[in-house]
């Protein structure tokens, strides 16, 4: 009974291994993807796990992704010795030793050099032969034996130097008639290795040769073999199971099996008929490969025999890529690669065979019948059932793997109506219900194959209401709700055969949210739930009062998951939960329909648009979508996705397109046919795959071990193998490639990286494989690496490499000393050069300032002087007048055209400013120009009794010249000298004809000789500046000599100057004289318009003025003035008022009593107010640009203004209008029409108000509180800060205006300004007053004497204390003293008394 079990046991075992190879999916590597050639012969994996394919054109390496392919180069010793490769090996070290058609070569990977072995029949030592077919490296000895066309080789590896490899000493073992322990046959094809580490060959003769390590000799096995069965044109292949029984031969129809422990050799045929075999080889589950020459690949069953037979079908993309495999390898992973001739390399993992597959095959009758399984299910007896999209209806035979096709016959009325399936529904009775894209509903009878077919009729309004039938589902009354592409829902009666429509009702929402049905389910509580292109709704059929209701109540669901997405698939999990699938993702509903959870990308699904959704026997969750299937363990709320490289269909499922078989299998439709598979063998890959990097580069170029770089071996091993790294400074530019060697599904993997001490967080990239970085510092780093298949990153394997960069020779701690140093240096030089760039751009913005502000003025003078210069001409044209009137007119007339010429010079430099002065040469002699000139400054200079006199050494001389801009130039010089040479000195004009040192270039030299005050040597770089005076007692604007440069380099020349403080000057121009660019565009000499020239007679006017305004004005003179304006001073009044009338009426009412300043609005009046600063304000409110409220809120919110008086003008005269005119700080306002003896009468109570507040300051003794002299918190607050600064520092006698300017951050004019109007004195006589006003309070206290109270308040001496304190209060301090606390004393007596 046990040994029954057992057998059991077992034959379930064997079919469960054996139903994997039922379905095995086969997948193409060629030249396409980068194998170097379609012959491959040798499959290898390395230690690494990297895959060496040996081809018949070169070797190569494969990573997963990518083939690395090393070919020989005639060229490059270090290549490979051939391309035709025979066999691949490893040895301890990782050395690859690999067997060509020309000789043995060892690959050193950390060089990726090839190291050659020849045969030299010079060379006993050398390899016996050059064509090697194969190779095995033996761990136990460290011994590699080679197998080539003349005998077996063996090379000790433990003293091999690679350096030294073609000098390496083989033994030979060989073939010797007379001897039986030596080989049987030089042909040496094959070695193997057994359980026991006994090495094997495999030869060309009839013996097995095992080696004997003990005598150092092979030993023979003879074997019996069938000569009938041999075949003569291919070498034996032999195999050593995992018995340690040996297969042996060249033909699968006369194979021999040597039962080693019973040491019985068993012929056996396997087939009928000679099949070549290439290899044999067995899995890890014990099942037998035979690659065979044309006939495809067996799998033979140990005891079984044959169990399946894989060819080539050209109808099957899954199919061997060609009946002539050639060698069978199974890596670690447990994928099988098929080296094949003439169509590259098979990968065949086996676990895409858990997914079964089916689909359409061109030619074959009884495949599927269209490549789109549209919709699938299993029936109540088990028949699987496939709706396509254009060839009918399918039903599949799984033991035959057989479609029988249900098509729409024309004219047959019991056949399909329609080819596009859309839907399949089981019914209680057996039948099937078959939605159609455009024939209706169908039902079939699976036993008699007939169809009934239900279409919309117009005339039957019991009909169904559309042909478009996108779902169906059976209720528990066995009646049949049928949802539509825009008829809604129809509810179909068996009985009756007759359809009721329930659609959508605009504005109601208890009707159907939407007439496209897409999906429906019925859960365990008897609701219906149908899905909608826009939403989800939901019926209880438990409500319902009959059995076919006229109108349905609909439960709309609101969560906004929901609403407004197209619901395609629904369906209920063993906890009564409702899982809803839409084109935004996955929702999760209670019992109770509440939303509990949403699933999208985010979570981990591959694609938010579900196409369906069904809980396995286990409680998982199985979600198709648009970009493959995805495994949903509901309690982790952890996805595992699956892609086509796991043997699904194809990327996309379609919609409602699965089902679960009564064994629990999954049935899924998609794009390219269907999949079936038992989720219980869907097993989630727990292999984590090896993560390398692979290539290192600097700067691009990728380094191997041993390269020289910057003069150094950065590498001294593979980067993969490096456990290091350093590096120079100058090598920051670095990129890495790594990769995971995962040959399964290579494209589930994600890699993320980062370099810790650079990088604060991962950089996730994706299937991205490489990483850069530039300029990194010095420092230590390490870069890191991870990859995950499942976007699970906590357990991720990582891969991890110190980097070290060195600093430069120039960040040690040396060479930092030494920058401290330059740096204070260079920070002293930049400061330096800082402060005097800032200083001049400041002087350049402020000569702008200064120059727009004129020009603006200038262009303003015009008029006026216009006005001012004809009526002055007219009057002077008259003889009426009086001897007085004619001198002020002429007096008028200088003046007016003395600001005329300087109106002209300011447009005119503006005008060469702004680039707008263009050349209008003439061809003319300059002599006698530049002498006419002259003549005009003669009277000029006899005014002054000066030596003026023309000198030149030519007598004419023609040049291109500007005559206006010449004129300016010799007019600014000739005043200049003029203005600045005293009286009876001498100004000479000098022209001359110069040739440059070169003799390349002549020039026109025109030199103007002074004798004047001369020019120090600081002023003679800034002479030809804007703005610069030489004398700043003399007028001008300052821009005469550099106007005068600008027109001199406007005729390409240059302007110098020589001077000797007071001795004199040289002005000295050079025109060109044949320079092309001054000549006319026309080149036409223009003598003629010169003898017309007028001379523009305002500037020697100009200069005439200049010199007779010439006297200065003594210090006594300004003293008399400014005293004179002291005594006669009047208020200055502001008055801001929009009407020009009303403006006028107040000037003349109160010009008498006021020094008055208009401004014609607010933003006029604000500028005015900062500029004059008046004492008083009068301002209207209601004007353009800024009202009068806006206005006095500016006023009182400035320091520099808050204490200016500020009355109010307007016409609005309600109380609101007060109020706010009060709140921003007026201290009057008058309504109009106001009386003007009131504003006169409050103007004046004003002014004495503020003068009340400076004589209590100055009446009261002691420091007394702001707030008691001020108006206004602003001023208060102002008063008392600096009251307390002066406090702070009473006791120091040093403390003077600068520092309290400095402590309370304003200029001096603003606090000259403030402090005078607050208090009526001057800054330092505040500070001396509130010093005093301190020593006073302190004298009433008694507690010191008055020496010590002098030196307290801050006064060295106490005679100068005494003083002051005398011209404060008018008594000494004893007497101040006295009089303060006699009165005190009496009024304390009789209380004592």
């Amino acid at each position: 009974m046990k040994m029954i079990r057992i057998s059991i046991l077992l034959l379930f075992v064997c079919h469960g291994v054996l139903a994997q190879y039922t379905n095995l999916k086969f997948e193409n590597l060629s030249t396409a993807d980068g194998l170097s050639s379609s012959t491959c012969v040798d499959i290898f994996q390395d230690r690494d796990g990297f895959l060496w394919f040996g081809t018949i054109d070169g070797l190569n390496k494969y990573d997963g992704y990518d083939f690395t392919i090393y070919r020989s180069n005639i060229n490059d010793p270090f290549s490979i010795s051939s391309n035709r490769i025979n066999s691949i090996t490893e040895d301890s070290q990782g050395r690859l030793w690999i067997g060509t058609g020309n000789g043995l070569n060892v690959f050193d990977k950390n060089s990726e050099r090839f190291f050659r072995m020849n045969a030299n029949i010079d060379d006993p030592n050398s390899i016996s032969s050059d064509v090697v077919y194969d190779v095995l490296f033996d761990e136990t000895g460290n011994i590699l034996w080679v197998a080539t066309k003349d005998g077996v080789n063996k090379l000790s590896l433990s003293t091999v130097d690679l350096s030294q490899a073609s000098s390496l000493t083989f033994k030979h073992y060989i073939h010797h008639e007379d001897d039986a322990r030596t080989i049987d046959n030089n042909e040496v094809t094959g070695i193997l290795r057994d359980h026991e580490n006994k090495i094997w060959l495999v030869t060309a003769g009839r013996n097995l040769n095992y080696y004997n390590p003990a005598k150092d000799k092979f030993e023979r096995i003879p074997v019996p073999v069938p000569n009938a069965k041999q075949l003569d044109h291919i070498p034996n292949t032999m195999l050593i199971d995992q018995e340690g029984d040996f297969w042996i031969g060249n033909n699968l129809s006369g194979m021999i099996i040597w039962n080693r422990k019973k040491n019985v050799f068993t012929p056996v045929s396997y087939i009928n008929k000679n099949v070549p075999i290439f290899d044999i080889y067995q899995d890890a589950r014990g099942l037998i490969w035979v690659a065979t020459d044309g006939h495809g690949l067996y799998f033979i069953d140990k005891q079984k025999g044959i169990v399946d037979h894989q060819v080539h079908n050209p109808s099957d993309p899954f199919s061997i890529s060609n009946n002539q495999p050639s060698k069978i390898l199974q890596d670690t992973n447990g994928i099988i690669w098929l080296a094949t001739y003439n169509t590259g390399v098979n990968k065949i993992a086996l676990s895409k065979s858990d997914f079964g597959h089916f689909f359409h095959q061109e030619g074959v009758p009884n495949s599927l019948s269209h490549k789109i399984a549209q919709s699938i299910l299993q029936d109540h007896a088990g028949r699987i059932w496939i709706g396509t999209d254009g060839g009918g209806l399918n039903q599949f035979d799984e033991k035959t793997n057989i479609f029988k096709h249900y098509k729409s016959i024309p004219g047959d009325a019991s056949s399909l109506s329609s080819n596009k399936i859309i839907y399949l529904c089981k019914s209680d009775d057996g039948a099937l219900w078959i939605c159609t894209w455009d024939g209706g509903l169908n039902k079939l009878n699976p036993q008699t194959g007939k169809f009934v077919s239900y279409k919309h009729d117009v005339s039957n309004p019991f009909s169904i209401r559309q042909n478009s039938v996108w779902c169906a589902i059976e209720d528990k009354q066995h009646r049949l709700w049928v949802g539509t592409q825009s008829a809604g829902l129809n509810l179909f009666d068996p009985a009756s055969q007759k359809f009721y429509q329930y659609s959508n009702i605009p504005h109601d929402s208890t009707s159907l949210v939407n007439n496209f049905v897409i999906s429906m389910f019925i859960d365990s509580h008897e609701r219906l739930f149908i899905g909608t292109s826009t939403g989800l709704c939901m019926v209880d059929l438990t409500s319902l009062k009959t059995s076919f209701p006229e109108r349905l109540t609909f439960k709309n669901f609101k969560a906004h998951s929901l609403r407004g997405n197209r619901i395609n698939s629904i369906t209920e999990d063993k906890h009564g939960n409702i899982w809803v699938g839409s084109d935004l993702g996955l929702n999760k509903l209670s019992t109770d329909l509440k939303l509990l959870e949403i699933y999208t990308t985010k979570e981990g699904l591959p694609n938010n648009l579900i196409t369906g959704v069904k809980e396995d026997d286990h409680g998982n969750l199985w979600i198709t979508s648009k970009s493959g299937l995805s495994k949903l363990d509901p309690a982790t709320r952890k996805f595992k996705n699956f892609n086509t490289h796991d043997g699904l269909q194809g990327m996309e499922f379609q919609s409602k397109s699965i089902d679960k078989t009564q064994d629990g299998r999954m049935l899924i439709g998609g794009i390219n046919g269907f999949n079936i598979f038992d989720p219980e063998k869907i097993l989630a890959d727990s292999t984590r795959p090896r993560l390398l990097i692979t290539d290192f580069k600097i700067h691009n170029k990728s380094i191997k071990a041993f390269d020289t770089i910057n003069n150094r071996v950065v590498l001294k091993t593979s980067i993969a193998k490096t456990k290091e790294l350093t590096l120079k400074h100058n090598e920051g530019y670095i990129s890495f490639d790594f990769l995971a060697l995962d040959y399964g599904n290579p494209e589930k993997n994600k890699y993320a990286y980062r370099m810790t001490g650079l990088d604060k967080d991962w950089n996730y990239v994706g299937s991205k494989r490489s990483a850069t970085y530039s300029n990194l510092a010095a420092g230590d780093y390490i870069f890191e690496v991870l990859v995950s298949g499942d976007d699970v990153w906590d357990n991720a394997t990582r891969v991890s490499l110190p980097i070290s960069v060195l600093p430069p020779p120039w960040k040690t701690w040396w060479a930092y000393t030494l920058y401290s140093i330059i740096l204070v240096i260079a920070f002293w030089m930049v400061m330096r050069y800082y402060t005097r760039r800032v200083r001049e751009e400041k002087e350049h913005e402020l000569d702008q300032m200064k120059l727009l502000f004129f020009i603006n003025v200038s262009h303003e003078f015009r008029t006026p002087l216009t006005l001012i210069l004809n009526p002055i001409e007219k009057i002077l044209s008259a003889h009426t007048q009086t001897d007085e009137v004619r001198t002020s007119a002429l007096t008028i007339q200088r003046s007016a055209r003395r600001l005329l010429n300087l109106v002209n010079q300011l447009l005119d430099f503006r005008k060469m400013d702004l680039g707008k002065t263009p050349l209008e040469t003439v061809e003319a002699d300059v002599v006698q120009f530049s002498k006419d000139i002259f003549i005009l400054f003669n009277d000029l200079a006899g005014m002054k009794q000066i030596d003026f006199r023309f000198e030149s050494s030519v007598d004419a001389l023609m040049v291109w010249f500007d005559p206006d801009k010449l004129e300016k130039i010799l007019t600014n010089l000739l005043s200049n000298a003029l203005k600045f040479t005293q009286e009876k000195g001498t100004v000479i004009l000098s022209i001359s004809k110069v040739t440059s040192s070169s003799k390349r270039n002549e020039y026109v030299e025109i030199k103007v000789i002074d004798t004047g005050i001369g020019l120090k040597a600081e002023q003679l770089k800034h002479v030809f500046e804007r703005f610069f005076h030489v004398d700043n007692s003399k007028t001008g604007t300052g821009i005469g000599l550099h106007f005068t440069k600008s027109l001199v380099e406007l005729h390409h020349g240059e302007i110098m100057v020589e001077s000797e403080y007071e001795k004199g000057s040289s002005f000295i121009v050079h025109l060109p004289l044949h320079e092309k660019r001054n000549r006319n565009e026309k080149g036409v000499s223009q003598n003629t318009p010169l003898a017309k020239y007028t001379f523009d007679s305002n500037a020697i006017k100009s200069t005439e003025y200049e010199l007779a305004i010439s006297g200065s004005v003594t210090d006594e003179d300004i003293e008399v003035a400014q005293n004179t304006n002291d005594v006669d001073r009047k208020p200055v009044l502001l008055i801001v008022e929009d009407n020009k009338e009303l403006r006028w009426h107040l000037k003349n009412e109160l010009r008498n009593h006021y020094k008055i300043r208009e401004a014609v609005n607010g933003v006029d009046g604000l500028e005015k107010v900062v500029k004059y600063y008046p004492d008083i304000i009068i301002s209207d409110i209601m004007m353009p640009e800024m009202d009068g409220f806006e206005l006095c809120r500016k006023i009182k919110s400035e320091i520099e203004t808050s204490h200016i008086p500020v009355i109010l003008l307007t016409a609005r005269s309600l109380e609101e209008d007060r109020i706010e005119g009060y709140h921003t700080g007026a201290d009057e306002y008058l309504p109009k029409p106001f009386n003007i003896y009131v504003l006169r009468a409050r103007l004046k109570n004003l002014l004495e108000s503020r003068q009340r507040l400076k004589d209590k300051f100055m009446a009261k003794g002691g420091v007394i509180p702001a707030k008691e002299i001020t108006t206004n918190t602003l001023d208060e607050v102002f008063l008392d800060k600096v009251t307390k600064i002066i406090l702070d520092n009473i006791s120091d006698p040093d403390f003077s205006l600068e520092n309290l300017l400095e402590k309370v951050g304003i200029s001096r004019s603003h606090f000259f300004r403030k402090i005078s109007s607050l208090t009526g004195q001057n800054p330092s006589n505040f500070i001396r007053t509130v010093r005093l006003k301190y020593a006073a309070g302190l004298l009433l206290q008694q507690q010191h004497s008055i020496k010590e109270i002098s030196f307290m308040a801050g006064f060295n001496s106490s005679a100068y204390f005494s003083k002051t304190f005398r011209e404060l209060f008018g008594k000494t301090p004893q007497q101040y003293l006295e009089e303060q606390v006699a009165p005190k004393k009496s009024k304390e007596a009789p209380q004592s008394m």
